[in-house]
């Protein structure tokens, strides 16, 4: 089979997509992490289609890989109720090595090192831009398929159903406040300095949440007067919802098995948002090594945002670089990338069009007309607004006060429109999801996993978001 075919036969299966703003080099690391895993688990993902076109990237798992890894989970659980959090013992720990390479780059004058030095720690900046996800890459099939389960269970336990989607938000709300809430808390306790002490504060924020705005796209870059202008904007109080998961599960007398469930939705949760902070630190250090190769080759940093894991990989002198940039220009256009049992392929160019045609028509086929969208109820409430379709950073943009955010996924780049916005909608996403986090977190309505809100619904339409229910309904 030739690899054109190849991937006529990958665009045929069924798939479970993510959609992010995104670039090679940094997703495509987050993907192989999901062969690499199986060294350390014994077990891993088949097969992984990305598709990269005007800076987003839709990235397709294998809907039985998720079904199969989470499986494998649910029968570890049962020998060892411990075994996802000895699983992330595992993943901290090979993380640690990234983690001192990161404090010694610290000290690091990059403009003094040798060719050879420089190639070395881009390849190594590489590795944690994979280990950041690693056998981490876990958690995404444990709040798919413990979604399900724990809906199942939840209804067999419950005596009023009419209140089940109130439950099921409370329950799976996690206990820690993400990052992003832990970065906004930290922030607003800077509101109370004045003077020389807020400065000094806000660059001491600065230093320690660089990260935070970084995406798969590559680093976005925080200053202090955008971060001074954020916390102007920031009320002075939070108003902390009062914590009702513990009392609530005292309250219904729940069974030993849907308690320990709980306790796994929760613990994965706070992992992979744990694991995200990893990805978005990796990509910051990835991206001054790269910045300085860039430099010294006269390549502009964003083509080399295209080198896919193999080619990379056969970088050994600046030389090297240096011949791949007409494919990289050629992948700028569109490119596909397949991950198969560990193996990358690649179709750029002419062959890149041609297959975009065919796998457009694939998902067009997948489309029906719908009045209503149904899914699962990430955070209640209920909001009437318009459409803002959100696949890049320019689109987030365009998000006005009141807006409902229709998105694959949400990231944490989504976060300053996520606070104007009056709903969430997404595709994709399980319990442990980011939008489901950072809806509880902002107090307002969210739908999660509708499969087709992206492709139905668009920028412009007024929708009412009825988020207790798990519907969208078109108004017009």
């Amino acid at each position: 089979m030739d690899i054109k075919q190849k991937f006529v036969e990958a665009f045929k299966r069924i798939w479970y997509i993510q959609g992010f703003n995104a670039y090679p080099l940094f997703l495509n690391r987050a993907g192989i992490s999901g062969f690499e895993m199986e060294k350390v688990l014994g077990y891993g993902y088949s097969i992984i289609l990305n598709s990269y076109r005007n800076g987003y990237c839709e990235m397709h798992y294998l809907s039985a890989d998720l079904k199969r890894i989470w499986e494998r989970v649910k029968e570890n659980l049962k020998k060892d109720s411990k075994y996802v959090e000895k699983i992330a013992s595992k993943y901290f720990k090979i993380f640690e090595k990234h983690e001192k390479l990161f404090k010694q780059m610290d000290k690091l004058n990059l403009s003094k090192l040798e060719e050879p030095e420089l190639i070395q720690l881009l390849k190594n900046c590489s590795q944690a831009s994979i280990d950041a996800v690693g056998v981490a890459h876990i958690v995404d099939p444990i709040g798919i398929g413990s979604e399900v389960e724990f809906k199942q269970k939840l209804l067999s336990e419950i005596k009023n159903k009419d209140k089940f989607n109130e439950y099921f938000s409370i329950l799976t709300t996690p206990l820690k406040l993400s990052f992003l809430g832990r970065e906004e808390e930290d922030l607003r306790k800077i509101g109370n300095l004045t003077g020389i002490k807020r400065k000094k504060a806000l660059k001491l924020h600065l230093k320690k949440y660089s990260w935070v705005n970084n995406s798969y796209a590559g680093p976005t870059e925080i200053t202090l007067t955008s971060l001074s202008r954020r916390l102007n904007l920031l009320n002075k109080e939070k108003v902390k919802p009062k914590l009702l998961k513990t009392e609530l599960i005292n309250e219904l007398s729940l069974s030993k098995e849907i308690k320990d469930l709980i306790a796994v939705i929760d613990f994965s949760t706070i992992w992979q948002d744990r694991r995200k902070k990893n990805v978005l630190i990796s990509i910051s250090y990835f991206s001054k090594v790269l910045e300085e190769v860039s430099k010294r080759i006269s390549i502009p940093s964003k083509l080399l945002y295209f080198f896919g894991i193999e080619d990379f990989n056969s970088i050994n002198s600046f030389k090297d670089i240096k011949k791949f940039k007409g494919e990289l220009e050629e992948r700028t256009k569109g490119v596909f990338f397949l991950l198969d049992q560990g193996q990358e392929f690649e179709v750029c160019g002419q062959d890149y069009q041609t297959l975009y045609k065919i796998y457009s028509e694939v998902e067009k086929g997948q489309s029906r007309p719908v009045e209503d969208i149904h899914g699962s109820v990430a955070n209640r409430g209920t909001a009437l607004g318009k459409v803002v379709i959100c696949k890049d950073l320019e689109s987030i943009q365009k998000v006005e006060t009141g807006n409902v955010i229709v998105a694959s996924m949400t990231r944490p780049e989504f976060m300053p429109a996520l606070k104007k916005a009056s709903a969430i909608v997404t595709d994709e996403g399980g319990v442990t999801c980011h939008a489901a986090i950072l809806s509880r977190e902002l107090g307002i309505p969210a739908i999660i996993g509708t499969k087709i809100a992206t492709r139905i619904l668009r920028d412009g339409m007024k929708v009412e978001v009825r988020a207790n229910h798990g519907i969208v309904r078109i108004i017009s």
